[in-house]
């Protein structure tokens, strides 16, 4: 009989219940809830000592009567005694069935529990998938929330492009201003020239009376060297402004580039959906195509059941002839045409079913149809979307590139203001100079007015190129009056053009950073829901590990329950043993 093991809390209840009792021979090993049923044991217990008694007195019936009573006596203290085990052994069984079946009503409790648990564990996976339905649901708002306002940007890009043809525009009226100014400009030139040549023949023809005017030259030359140095300090200003639009170039090229990057992470936005819209369609046109070949087949259907009704209908028209042309027909054939009849009716109704089946596959299909169609316009948007970005981008770059020009153009027209105010400033020293001069030969001509009136003509001719002197100055003045005005215009619209980008970068910024700001609350909601179907899984898991521990034990308390069985069997074996001793002692005592 193999060794089967008690667990450790029925022997924990026979410890408390009785604490002296020791382990009976049957329970031999290691454990002290192992039954051993092996020779050695039978040998040494009393029932053996018992049975050999009553061999012995079956072997020797011609002894002497007082030493069977001996032996009876004996036998009945070692049965008593094997009485006392039995009761203890069954006491304790009985005692093991007892906590089995608290066990087994535990066990069933926990197994009830789990059940619940398992439920419990199956609304939270259903909770999660409407949770990640909802989701869903919001992120395809969040896409059409993005469509609007990539809308709304392609509204203010036109806006930006109708600026940059205004300033454009502008920039062309400067230009053309700009070459009448350049025109203007070298036309004085050359009239200057024009002077300064007969003032250099004039200067020629009366240096050797001028001799005495060097002095005051030369201090008029350290004058022109103050102011040399001034301008000279000037330039450098304008140098130190010119590296400030530089250094702000540079970050508009910056900004350019960050945009440019954001316009990239749109544009794969916008690939990612495509793709989509793609598999969608893909479905959409596998199903259109099982519609297709559905319609196909009904149709097929359709002509197979028309040429069987046609086909009864003649065979109903020929019955029908026979019928006519026989009126003493038998009951067979009335009996066959109501048949037929009713296969009509059956396939009628059949050809209805089918043609109405046929009727909603080709509304289906049609609502396909335009679900492709809208599809197609959709994907047709997408496009028109890309190729608007594109032209955005391209618009963008051809802005920046324009600003450039401007800006260089602006730096060429401060060098320009510059050169024309040091020539202006050249031009006012020379005619302080000729004024000085002409003073000076005022007052020789008033010297040698008494002796000389001839000099009159002379003196007039100066006084007119004095004059003219005078009102190009004025023009010069008023001229370079203008450009700086001008210069400041285009720096006006270059700080214009400048804010108005960065605006649209800082609009284009904010909706991105919002976007992504989304993005990353859904995929934290997303990440939470896979936190939470993990934990469910886990508690799952745990519920089924505990289920199986439970089956175990259950199959381990019906394993223990199937040993006190076995056990009272072998009880009630050992009564029946002892029953028959007791017979067989009674009837050698008679």
């Amino acid at each position: 009989m193999s060794s089967r093991k008690l667990t450790a809390s029925s022997t924990r209840v026979r410890q408390k219940k009785s604490p002296d009792a020791h382990t009976p021979k049957f329970f031999s090993g290691s454990h002290a809830g192992e039954f051993n049923t092996s020779k050695s044991s039978l040998k040494d217990s009393p029932v053996h000592g018992a049975r050999k008694l009553s061999m012995s007195s079956n072997a020797g019936k011609e002894g002497d009567s007082p030493g069977n009573s001996g032996s009876r006596k004996h036998a009945s203290s070692s049965y008593s005694r094997v009485e006392e085990v039995l009761r203890e052994r069954l006491s304790d069984c009985l005692d093991r069935i007892t906590h089995l079946t608290e066990e087994n009503d535990a066990l069933h409790t926990q197994l009830q529990e789990i059940e619940q648990l398992h439920k419990h564990v199956s609304k939270l996976h259903f909770d999660a998938r409407e949770e990640v339905n909802e989701l869903l649901q919001k992120i395809a708002a969040k896409a059409e929330a993005d469509s609007q306002n990539y809308q709304e940007l392609a509204s203010s890009l036109a806006a930006a492009n109708i600026a940059k043809e205004k300033a454009e525009s502008e920039r062309d009226e400067a230009m053309e201003k700009l070459a009448e100014s350049e025109e203007m400009a070298k036309e004085t030139i050359e009239e200057l020239k024009d002077l300064n040549e007969r003032l250099i023949s004039q200067i020629e023809s009366e240096r050797k009376m001028n001799l005495n005017r060097v002095e005051g030259l030369e201090s008029q030359l350290a004058r022109m060297q103050e102011q040399l140095i001034q301008s000279q300090k000037e330039c450098l200003l304008m140098q130190e402004t010119k590296k400030i639009l530089e250094q702000s170039a540079l970050q508009t090229k910056e900004e350019l580039r960050v945009v440019k990057g954001r316009e990239q992470d749109l544009v794969e936005k916008v690939h990612v959906r495509d793709s989509d819209s793609t598999k969608e369609l893909q479905a959409v046109r596998s199903e259109l195509e099982s519609m297709k070949f559905k319609a196909q087949e009904s149709k097929m259907r359709e002509e197979i059941v028309q040429q069987e009704c046609q086909r009864l209908k003649n065979e109903l028209d020929q019955s029908h002839k026979k019928l006519a042309s026989r009126e003493t027909a038998d009951q067979t054939l009335q009996s066959e045409i109501r048949a037929k009849e009713k296969q009509c009716f059956e396939l009628q109704s059949e050809i209805s079913l089918l043609t109405h089946k046929w009727e909603h596959a080709r509304e289906r299909l049609a609502q396909l149809e335009e679900y492709e169609r809208s599809y197609i316009s959709v994907s047709g948007a997408f496009e028109s979307q890309k190729d608007e970005i594109s032209t955005l981008r391209e618009a963008l770059e051809e802005a920046y590139h324009k600003i450039e020009e401007m800006k260089i153009s602006a730096s060429s027209l401060y060098e320009e203001t510059n050169e024309t105010r040091a020539n202006l400033r050249e031009k006012e020293e020379t005619i302080k100079r000729l004024q000085e001069e002409a003073n000076l030969l005022k007052t020789l001509e008033e010297r040698r007015s008494a002796s000389d009136t001839s000099d009159q003509a002379e003196r007039n001719r100066l006084n007119e190129y004095l004059v003219r002197l005078q009102s190009s100055n004025q023009k010069l003045i008023a001229r370079c009056q203008e450009l700086e005005d001008f210069s400041r215009e285009l720096e006006e619209t270059a700080e214009r053009t400048q804010r108005e980008a960065a605006d649209k970068d800082k609009e284009s910024s904010k909706m991105i950073q919002e976007l992504r700001s989304e993005k990353q609350a859904v995929d934290v909601r997303i990440d939470e829901l896979q936190r939470s179907l993990k934990s469910v899984e886990d508690k799952n898991e745990q519920l089924q590990r505990s289920h199986s521990a439970v089956k175990l034990r259950l199959e381990e308390a019906t394993s223990q329950a199937a040993e006190a069985g076995s056990l009272r069997k072998e009880v009630e074996k050992l009564r029946y043993e002892e029953e028959e001793v007791a017979q067989q002692e009674d009837g050698q005592g008679g």
